[in-house]
């Protein structure tokens, strides 16, 4: 999303309240870009830098629960467990329109985070509060949109599930300080 006035361009990774976050600035459709779309969009880095970039991740655990509630269906075979959506997962298999890891959305090819914040999922009013105080506005809070309808992310996780989102998103949970169950 890029809101020109405002100076702001969110990069919306998916399953991280993004269609939240755009409806709150008003943005009418859901742009899942990574950065480097968006530099290449403004014409180079130059003009990407007169910006406000942010994002959000989410502890990597519970967005494989909330993505494979709100979308599996449509990537994997129908019955496909929670277990065997994670397992295909760490195959290499496309189990999503767009990549599940946070990273790919925000860095270079150097892997150089390129957005100004990250902000985080489970403190989203703080996160959300910070980002308005940047750009010059208050924050008035946001309903959450597009909520999967599911329980405490833990419940769905044996072992072996555990082991592979944390291999799988292993830069991602270092990076970001996740934990599983924290």
């Amino acid at each position: 999303m890029i809101l020109e006035n405002e100076k702001i361009i969110f990069v919306h990774i998916i399953k991280t309240a993004g269609v939240s976050i755009e409806k709150y600035f008003g943005a009418g459709s859901h742009d899942h870009r990574n950065v480097i779309d968006y530099i290449e969009l403004l014409g180079g880095k130059e003009k990407f830098k007169d910006y406000f970039s942010f994002t959000i991740v989410r502890n990597p655990w519970d967005k494989m629960v909330s993505q494979y509630f709100f979308n599996a269906h449509k990537w994997v075979p129908e019955n496909t467990t929670f277990k065997q959506y994670i397992e295909l997962f760490g195959a290499g298999r496309q189990i999503s329109r767009f990549t599940p890891l946070h990273l790919p959305y925000i860095v270079d090819d150097e892997d150089n985070i390129l957005v100004d914040y990250i902000g985080k999922f489970e403190a989203l009013d703080d996160s959300m509060n910070h980002v308005c105080q940047k750009i010059g506005t208050s924050y008035h809070g946001m309903p959450h949109l597009n909520r999967s309808k599911r329980g405490d992310y833990r419940k769905y996780y044996d072992e072996e599930s555990v082991e592979i989102v944390r291999k799988m998103f292993k830069k991602e949970i270092e990076m970001f300080d996740y934990k599983f169950g924290a």
